[in-house]
């Protein structure tokens, strides 16, 4: 008796907190975000039933991405709000906001007790269970449903962990049961904390459920205007600013927290470590983490505070960080901590010559990035830092560049427009065009270039903002060959807003403070053709594949994404065109003969006409027939290949003094060598611009 009591005070107690919490601010911030976006988005929505729709549509699918809190009544109880929104927010009400708090907090702990439940009782996966595309799609319809849905959730994913032991497959029936027994309970217990802690995040962080539902439903309201208006909550950036000031030994990358509990590489900062190596980028997974000569520590899964703990254990120590790119490939990098400095670093971007044939300089940029805080008059931006590496690289008597923005998401457009002017004269660079105003052309004013010789840009399926508009001014202008994929197709620019100040016209915005923040689309980027990179993308020149081929999450493909339209062209002076047909034939050849480019579209065509089974088995032995293999050479080991490269790789004089004094720089700069000298792309890149120098 007394513990039905007990059971009843905690569920009393619990709902009377949520009654205190106070919804009035999520509420009053809701309608910041609409009375801002009427004042200054590109392209504002009315806020009618049909964006009430929308919003609640993105919050349900924020909240329950995989279907398995909200059940069908849950769903129907929410209903009558759907078309409803517009009118809450209007009117600063907080009606749907308790009761889907109220609905998601009890789903969660009922999830989270089922959970522990189902991985206490051994997974049988000699038995002929199925889980079909219709429950993986619905939402249960009740409480029975909701743990049956779980249950083959964790199977399906222990399964998926048991076909990662290669031993496993090999061994016979019998043998395979016992190695099955003997690691099953572990993986059972790993699917386990996974989804625990995903559930748990949200309960047990500052503010709990009801702060992570206002926040959602705020982050809903601002992406149904597009996909990168964003809503920031204080915490955020408050994460955001403690992990720029702090003063201590850093790798030099922010961590952003996924809805699955996993975390990802949010954003990497110029100069540091993780910057210089040249292989992190934003939307990296990091899979492990081994410090010095200790075992990995597998890290694949963990969310935010536990990965953090984990980059936290030493300061002077060597890390060895596996890492997941966007496109699925797998990479090895070792990184040393750095103290966090906001003085200028000398090597913000990395240049290297290849010498074959012709000498050919490199360079790598991995972001766009500028002097934000304007201390130094524009000279830490990485339009100057690119110039410098010029300078170095002309020394060395260089006959051709190629400048590398694959994986580069984008970032400062003044910055790409200072870059731009780096290689053409005096001129237009592109076309900016925000809401109800005539177009303002973005120029470059400064006379004379600093490099006029043969130049390549490599670029791929997430090369994004600011490269694409560098890439299409030197394209349009005849100045560059752009070879790779084509580019991402985002081609809008977005200012950072304090909440509770900007949505008032004429207001000026420094420092003044704010609860929370919003990132803002408000304008267009276009070329100087008048046309747009916005869904197409930049079409490479010379068409050379990689595994951002198979990508589904570029721009045209996000909800809400602004359509792509057209400006009148400005007058520019491009140069001759250049004449790829030969080059084409030429990369073609060279690709027709490479072991890795023949793997490469063999598994792009395998991928693309695979369809999804009606039915997935969650047997064993069906599993491992249809495990498919034809990946991993590629996906692991992608950039091997029987055709090795024409080109040695050399430093500049400048950078090999540096060198031999510091031993994290070699180490480094060995990893650089080994990376370029198996990359496919830059072979053939190397062959195309070899070829242009007369």
């Amino acid at each position: 008796m007394r513990s039905r009591y007990l059971l009843l005070y905690i569920f009393l107690n619990s709902s009377a907190t949520l009654l205190a919490q106070d919804f009035s601010q999520p509420a009053r911030d809701a309608l910041m975000i609409t009375r801002m976006a009427a004042n200054f988005h590109v392209h504002p929505r009315p806020l009618d039933d049909t964006f009430s729709v929308d919003v609640f549509n993105q919050l349900i699918s924020i909240l329950d991405e995989n279907k398995i809190y909200f059940t069908q009544s849950d769903l129907n109880n929410l209903e009558k709000y759907k078309t409803q929104l517009d009118d809450e927010i209007k009117l600063s009400k907080t009606d749907f906001l308790k009761i889907t708090t109220n609905i998601f907090t009890k789903r969660l702990r009922e999830s989270d007790s089922m959970i522990s439940i189902i991985a206490r009782k051994a997974f049988d996966f000699s038995m002929n269970e199925k889980v079909t595309q219709q429950e993986i799609k619905s939402f249960p319809t009740d409480a029975k449903s909701m743990y049956k849905k779980l249950y083959k959730m964790m199977k399906r994913s222990a399964l998926y962990r048991l076909l990662d032991h290669e031993r496993l497959i090999a061994l016979d029936a019998g043998n395979r049961k016992k190695y099955v027994d003997g690691i099953e309970p572990g993986i059972r217990q790993k699917v386990r904390a996974r989804l625990q802690n995903a559930i748990q995040i949200i309960l047990q962080t500052p503010g709990g459920p009801f702060q992570y539902v206002s926040d959602s439903y705020c982050k809903s309201i601002a992406f149904c205007y597009d996909p990168h208006t964003e809503y920031l909550p204080v915490r955020e950036k408050e994460n955001f600013e403690s992990e720029l000031g702090q003063r201590k030994m850093v790798f030099g990358f922010q961590l952003e927290g996924k809805d699955d509990g996993t975390t990802q590489i949010e954003n990497v900062v110029p100069g540091s470590p993780a910057y210089k190596s040249g292989q992190i980028n934003k939307g990296d997974k990091i899979l492990s983490i081994q410090w010095d000569n200790g075992a990995p520590i597998n890290v694949g899964e963990a969310d935010w505070q536990f990965l953090n703990q984990v980059l936290s254990l030493s300061n002077r120590g060597k890390a060895t960080l596996q890492i997941k790119k966007l496109d699925s490939t797998i990479k090895s990098v070792t990184l040393w901590k750095e103290q966090a400095n906001d003085d200028e670093e000398e090597n913000k971007v990395r240049s290297f010559i290849l010498k074959g044939n012709k000498r050919i300089g490199f360079i790598s940029l991995p972001a766009f990035y500028q002097d934000w805080d304007n201390k130094t008059n524009g000279t830490n931006g990485c339009a100057n830092d690119i110039g410098r590496e010029i300078l170095k690289l002309k020394k060395e008597n260089i006959q051709g560049l190629i400048l590398d923005l694959r994986y580069n998401g984008g970032g400062s457009v003044l910055e790409a427009v200072e870059l731009a002017g780096i290689f053409i004269d005096a001129g237009p660079v592109g076309q900016v065009k925000e809401r109800d105003t005539k177009t303002f052309t973005l120029m470059d004013v400064n006379r004379g270039t600093m490099y006029d010789g043969p130049l390549v840009l490599l670029v791929n399926g997430y090369s994004a903002s600011a490269s694409e508009l560098l890439a299409g001014t030197l394209q349009d202008y005849h100045r560059a060959l752009i070879v790779g994929s084509p580019t991402y197709g985002k081609a809008t620019a977005q200012v950072i807003l304090p909440l509770d100040t900007a949505a008032i016209k004429n207001v000026n915005m420094d420092n003044l403070p704010g609860r929370s923040f919003i990132k803002m689309t408000i304008s267009q980027l276009f070329r100087v053709n008048g046309t747009t990179a916005q869904f197409t993308g930049v079409q490479p020149d010379i068409l050379v594949p990689d595994l951002s081929e198979l990508s589904t999450n570029r721009e045209k493909d996000q909800s809400f994404a602004i359509k792509p339209s057209t400006v009148a062209p400005v007058r520019f002076r491009a140069l001759a065109e250049i004449n790829s047909s030969d080059l084409n034939s030429q990369a073609k050849l060279q690709m027709d003969s490479s072991v890795y480019f023949i793997q490469l579209k063999k598994y792009i065509n395998l991928i693309k006409s695979d369809n999804t089974p009606n039915e997935i088995s969650l047997k064993l032995t069906d599993a491992i027939v249809d495990k498919q293999e034809p990946e991993q050479e590629i996906l692991t080991s992608g950039s091997e290949d029987s055709t090795r490269a024409n080109f040695i790789i050399a430093n500049n004089a400048f950078e090999n003094q540096q060198i031999l004094a510091n031993e994290s720089l070699k180490e480094m700069n060995s990893q650089w060598i080994k990376f370029l000298s198996n990359d496919a792309q830059l072979r053939v890149a190397f062959n195309i611009i070899s070829s242009l120098i007369k």
